[in-house]
């Protein structure tokens, strides 16, 4: 079966091992990533500038996608390249057109999409293939409720024919939100972001004992509670500090903890070389969120087996067994995350979980492996 998996940067730490999965079990597929000046890093696609060259190029234009080369064959990898400032421009238009051009020379079977396409993407929707969408929010964060996204969302659903979802939790108000069919509907999961294990480990970029942080740094992350649950945390834990690693503009004052040497912020995009260092050296990596669906930082986190204190919120709990790979909490309450580091700090606690993170996502349904076998029994069904 052939397919043409159109994608972004944002998501390849979770696509590229997937295809890999799904080559092996037999599929022909070509990797087409769409990327801007926007795009341009994400995942562990790390572009320092944009070619000028509005079209679909070959993955040797870019010299930084041969880190995908361990996954798939750079030959089976494109580059659907957006120079302009904004998706509207005319050439984008034509950027679309030629992508469209070239789905249709190649004949897939069907096409995959993993977010939204834009406006002048909905070319695409005139092909006359099955398409399946891997649906990363099924019911959107608090600050991608526009009127724009919500348009997208309208377009992109109303043209797919199958849709895969990576949480139950979230199944019965998406297909309600959405007048979705349950049919055409199925379920799948995420798996540890195995491109970290293979980047040597490096000095740590934070010297001593330290929670970690990472990722965007935006509202409905909750970065404030967990900055106001150190005090507590320090005082059962002398020494211990908080890093959060990524950029953003926090929704409080963190520069009176950042003084008192309570938290590191590093303010910035992080490499792949400095996630897997910041996860490696951490005691165990904390998402204090307010709202979430399933997460790729607890899966880049268990890639490295370090435990994860999270949230019970979205879909958290499918993937982080509380106990077991790490703690789960009520949303904004600091005083229940300074508890549960309290605990997964004492004695053996966190070898304990990172025993059990290993022995329970390098095989069984929570693998690759697994996951690649569902996904191909969903391509049969809209293939049918």
């Amino acid at each position: 079966m052939k397919i043409a998996y159109i994608s972004f940067t944002s998501f390849s730490d979770c696509d590229s091992p997937l295809i890999s999965e799904l080559i092996g079990q037999g599929m022909d597929i070509t990797y087409y990533l769409i990327i801007s000046d926007r795009t341009k890093k994400g995942g562990i696609i790390d572009i320092n500038e944009i070619r000028d060259v509005c079209g679909v190029l070959k993955a040797s234009d870019y010299p930084a996608l041969t880190v995908l080369s361990q996954y798939i064959d750079l030959s089976k990898v494109r580059v659907v390249n957006m120079p302009v400032a904004h998706s509207y421009a005319p050439s984008t238009f034509l950027l679309a057109y030629k992508l469209r051009k070239e789905l249709c020379a190649r004949n897939f079977d069907l096409i995959h999409l993993t977010w939204p396409l834009d406006y002048p993407f909905y070319q695409l929707y005139t092909l006359r293939k099955p398409f399946v969408m891997t649906v990363h929010d099924p019911i959107p964060h608090s600050n991608d409720e526009t009127l724009r996204d919500r348009f997208k969302r309208w377009a992109t659903f109303k043209r797919t024919d199958k849709f895969i979802l990576l949480n139950n939790t979230q199944r019965r108000e998406f297909e309600n939100r959405y007048h979705i069919k349950s049919s055409d509907v199925e379920m799948s999961r995420l798996s540890i972001y195995t491109h970290l294990q293979n980047i040597p480990v490096t000095s740590p970029l934070a010297e001593g004992d330290y929670i970690l942080f990472i990722g965007s740094i935006l509202p409905y992350k909750g970065v404030r509670y967990i900055v106001e649950a150190m005090d507590a945390i320090i005082e059962k834990h002398p020494g211990i500090k908080l890093v959060i690693a990524g950029r953003g503009t926090p929704d409080f004052d963190i520069q009176p903890y950042i003084r008192s040497g309570k938290v590191i912020f590093i303010n910035r995009f992080i490499t792949n070389n400095e996630l897997s260092s910041l996860i490696y050296h951490s005691k165990f990596v904390c998402c204090p969120y307010r709202d979430a669906t399933q997460s790729g930082v607890v899966m880049s986190a268990f890639a490295l087996d370090k435990p994860v204190l999270a949230t019970k919120v979205g879909a958290l709990h499918e993937m982080i067994d509380d106990g077991r790979h790490g703690m789960l909490v009520a949303p904004c309450d600091s005083m229940a995350l300074a508890d549960a580091a309290d605990m997964m700090l004492t004695g053996g606690t966190l070898e304990n979980m990172s025993e059990n993170i290993r022995l329970d996502y390098s095989k069984g349904d929570r693998s690759w492996n697994s996951i690649g076998r569902e996904i191909i029994r969903v391509y049969e069904s809209a293939v049918r």
